[in-house]
């Protein structure tokens, strides 16, 4: 689930309409002033149960000095900081001070066995920037066996790359799974290929039919 409402009065209604359900939850930060983004995660972090987990996410909006500031800020600790700075060295930096979970820097497989090589734990992976399924599948086994936890996203999209980014989080032993995602989310699809299944609020599963599962509608 991920939240980018502009106030924090909008980010908390919808926390409390459909966060419970979810077990890690995203905030945008890095749009608004660093206070204001501290008051949110805090505002947030109040309403977290205490497995659930919040995904501070700057999209490399901040600065190293910004960055530092902002997990200086920062005690609890079910909140991860998702690419607080734009380079990967800047990111390493802040890792050596609080959970990151990198995500942006990581463009490619060789940067993606850099990171861990230099002891990154937590490593966003999407297929659609670092090459493909086959690659990102090739990431997800090697980061498993580095102990590396992982979350497997990608942008918003429809039914059919839902689906094989579905399948990929599937692959990963759960131990390394911190979440997938369902890619539709803010979207209005006019047709369900049946591809995803949600099988209880805040989870999706995929089917076991061969393939991705596609049900085609002759009507289309």
């Amino acid at each position: 689930m991920s939240i980018s409402e502009a106030t924090t009065d909008a980010i908390l209604q919808r926390l409390r309409t459909v966060g419970q359900h979810h077990r890690v939850i995203q905030l945008k930060v890095g749009i608004k002033s660093l206070k204001e983004d501290l008051e949110a995660i805090t505002a947030v972090i109040a309403e977290l149960g205490s497995e659930q987990v919040l995904l501070a996410d700057a999209n490399g909006a901040w600065d190293l000095e910004t960055a530092t500031q902002a997990v200086a800020g920062i005690s609890d600790l079910r909140v991860l900081i998702e690419e607080p700075c734009r380079s990967y060295e800047d990111n390493l930096r802040v890792s050596q001070q609080a959970p990151v979970l990198f995500d942006q820097c990581i463009a490619d497989r060789d940067a993606a066995l850099q990171a861990m090589a230099d002891g990154v734990s937590r490593l966003c992976i999407k297929p659609a920037f670092l090459g493909g399924l086959s690659v990102a599948a090739d990431i997800a086994r090697r980061a498993s066996s580095a102990g590396v936890t992982v979350r497997v996203d990608g942008p918003w999209c429809g039914d059919i790359a839902t689906a094989a980014i579905a399948h990929l989080a599937t692959t990963i032993p759960a131990s390394s799974l911190l979440c997938g995602c369902d890619l539709r989310e803010p979207l209005t699809l006019p047709i369900d290929l049946g591809v995803v299944q949600t099988p209880r609020a805040g989870s999706t599963a995929v089917p076991a039919r061969a393939g991705l599962g596609v049900v085609w509608d002759e009507r289309y």
